[in-house]
């Protein structure tokens, strides 16, 4: 199985199998982002390189549609960037990554601030690929794109 981590995922079974194999060779070949449901939570999953992601859908900061945004690099971390206000994200873990200026100095120094934006696990093997809500295993975090799931929010967006 490859994954984005060194857990052991044995227990295939509580994850959700969001394509086959298949199915994410077309979808591939066509975008490298598929947006889809999982659990009343939108979800979008980033393929770059080979390496797979997933992260909620909507932008912690105001709720912009990360399956719109670009994939590049910042500084050596790959990202994805917010289409509305350019907000980078980190697509392992979520952090808000941001170039902060010393007002001394004037120097720059990339900085980064945790617990943005929720990341779910991914694994994918040769059945295809299959995510687990990251709320599901373990991680109790509060992130602030948790926001958008909250009952309050989702009957505001609906």
């Amino acid at each position: 199985m490859a994954t984005n981590d060194d857990k052991d995922y044995t227990d295939i079974h509580s994850f959700t199998q969001i394509a086959t194999r298949d199915e994410l060779t077309n979808l591939i070949l066509t975008k490298n982002k598929i947006k889809f449901v999982l659990e009343g939570r939108q979800l979008v999953l980033i393929k770059d390189s080979d390496s797979f992601y997933c992260l909620d859908e909507f932008c912690y900061h105001a709720g912009g549609p990360l399956s719109l945004g670009d994939i590049e690099d910042y500084n050596g971390i790959r990202c994805v960037t917010c289409p509305w206000h350019k907000n980078k994200i980190a697509l392992d873990n979520g952090d808000h990554l941001y170039t902060n200026v010393d007002p001394f100095t004037k120097e720059t120094k990339s900085s980064r601030k945790q617990f943005k934006q929720r990341t779910h696990r991914v694994v994918v093997n040769e059945e295809g690929v299959f995510v687990k809500l990251s709320i599901k295993d373990g991680v109790q975090n509060e992130f602030e794109s948790d926001f958008y799931y909250t009952k309050e929010t989702q009957q505001t967006i609906r």
